[in-house]
């Protein structure tokens, strides 16, 4: 199989672990952190021409799953540069769906509402949340393709059908740097080419 959904990366440098990542949380927690820029990983990217278009993370509980989606409305392949902070046995996966309808679009509900618990154990972090369409499909309703543990920086294919998975007791953050340029997202393709010299 042709593996066009993860690849890990051997980077010059150890990225930066944002506050955040140190809270347990009980529930799913999406946010956007764009006033959390690594300046090494900014200055590695802007060296391609690139830049962090967006920084965001996201939390999955002990025993759950972020659902399976696509990081926007459209298929597309494009990228991030992932590293997650967790047991060993979370991964992030990618699905192939068995009956694809495009028209079966949700609004995007990572950010649900938290718990009162969760809520004091956020208080004082600047809540970015930007809403945006994302496109959603039942566990059911896909076959597993590939899995990955990405505790190690990653490159990620976000644009297509993936979800987090974390049989553990133990909670697990995602750090995530989404990638390209003042023309839009960078994509798998070029992303291996890139970043060639760094894929482990």
């Amino acid at each position: 199989m042709n593996n066009i959904y993860h690849r890990y990366l051997n980077l010059p440098f150890k990225i930066t672990k944002p506050p955040i990542c140190n809270i347990p949380l009980k529930e799913l927690k999406h946010q956007h952190i764009p006033y959390h820029v690594d300046p090494q990983i900014e200055s590695f990217i802007n060296k391609f021409n690139l830049r962090i278009l967006n920084t965001e993370v996201f939390f999955t509980p002990g025993g759950k799953s972020l659902p399976i989606h696509i990081d926007n409305s459209e298929l597309d392949n494009h990228v991030k540069i992932n590293i997650s902070y967790g047991p060993p046995e979370g991964t992030t996966r990618w699905w192939e769906p068995l009956n694809f309808d495009h028209e079966k679009e949700y609004n995007d509900q990572f950010d649900n509402e938290l718990s009162n618990e969760d809520t004091q154990a956020l208080s004082g972090l600047k809540d970015t949340y930007l809403q945006h369409r994302s496109i959603r499909l039942k566990e059911e309703d896909c076959k597993l393709i590939y899995e990955a543990n990405t505790n190690k920086p990653s490159l990620v294919n976000v644009g297509t059908f993936h979800s987090s998975y974390n049989p553990t007791n133990v909670g697990r953050w995602t750090l995530c740097f989404i990638i390209g340029n003042d023309n839009g997202y960078l994509y798998w393709d070029d992303a291996v080419k890139v970043f060639q010299d760094y894929i482990e």
